[in-house]
């Protein structure tokens, strides 16, 4: 029969390995900044800590599905250090037109992904036209990584909830959670030990 340490020990492995696969993971929903409320906000390197940068991109109050998005011409942004694996984000375009979207990354990879929507100039019945969806979620996979994304379209496309995450392992800092939890069990199982020995 087991004793309940032995259960304690296989809890804090299994929240312990969950919270390594969640730290992998990043999302950016862009209501922590406070835009222009007239001309917009360029956005630049406000989350080069996240591993991010846009170089095209202006971020406006209230016209995303969560609060504040990024638009403008066009959006384009790209990823420094470890690149990740799986990039997301929803897109959407005020006139019901299509967005279109490109990744890249090493090894030569490119991805472009094009939303539902009409083409400005097109009659109704043109068959590249499709009927327009709010909130599309546009996404990116890549073994080698992303190292960059740009977002154009005939109007303006705005972007919102970024995602992405990295491969299994290839984040090298662990987080504060982890270091906590490590932290708290250590301390947990030297007072059981002590207490045991009592």
């Amino acid at each position: 029969m087991r004793s309940k340490n032995s259960y304690l020990h296989f809890f804090v492995i299994l929240v312990f390995s969950f919270l390594c696969k969640a730290t992998n993971a990043i999302t950016i929903d862009f209501d922590d900044l406070d835009p222009n409320e007239l001309d917009g906000y360029e956005l630049r390197d406000e989350y080069a800590t996240l591993g991010v940068i846009f170089e095209a991109g202006y971020l406006i109050p209230g016209s995303g599905p969560s609060g504040n998005a990024v638009t403008g011409p066009s959006v384009y942004f790209t990823f420094t250090g470890v690149l990740p694996t799986y990039v997301s984000f929803i897109s959407n375009n005020i006139d019901g037109l299509k967005n279109s979207a490109t990744a890249k990354g090493p090894n030569g990879y490119e991805e472009l992904i094009i939303t539902e929507g009409w083409y400005r100039g097109t009659l109704p019945d043109d068959e590249r036209n499709t009927p327009y969806i709010p909130n599309q979620r546009i996404e990116f996979r890549s073994e080698f990584g992303i190292s960059s994304i740009g977002v154009s379209s005939q109007t303006t496309p705005f972007i919102d909830d970024l995602i992405f995450h990295y491969t299994k392992g290839a984040v090298p800092e662990p987080s504060l959670a982890i270091l906590f939890i490590l932290g708290l069990s250590g301390v947990f199982f030297r007072n059981r030990k002590l207490s045991c020995k009592k």
